[in-house]
């Protein structure tokens, strides 16, 4: 599970240590959540006008069945901190593989090196 967890924060230009991340969920600023082999991690956004549930990674064994409970356990989590969307980027892939749980892809990211 360890070599996923650096895997997904590898892919995401190494923003976070494995430890910014056990230190934000420690902290309760960032949620860790497994079911079995599967880990989402996610983080509440406040803007001025709304609050937005984030993902800030998701990585490990992919079922449907345990996607779908986290999924579920995630968004009423979202729902009971007044977020009005539940938000993540990721690659293309994951448009279809969401899109059959409600997502809908809504832009693009891009980025560039400095």
């Amino acid at each position: 599970m360890l070599r996923r967890f650096k895997k997904c924060l590898n892919g995401m230009g190494n923003v976070y240590s494995p430890q910014d991340i056990v230190d934000a969920c420690n902290a309760r600023t960032m949620q860790w959540w497994q079911i079995e082999d599967l880990v989402t991690v996610t983080q509440v956004s406040i803007f001025p006008q709304k609050r937005v549930l984030s993902c800030i990674m998701t990585f490990g064994r992919w079922d449907e069945n345990n996607a779908k409970a986290l999924h579920d356990q995630v968004c009423e989590f979202g729902r009971s901190e007044g977020c009005e969307y539940f938000v993540t980027e990721g690659r293309k892939g994951w448009s279809k593989t969401l899109g059959a749980l409600g997502w809908k892809t809504t832009g693009i990211t891009l980025r560039h090196k400095l």
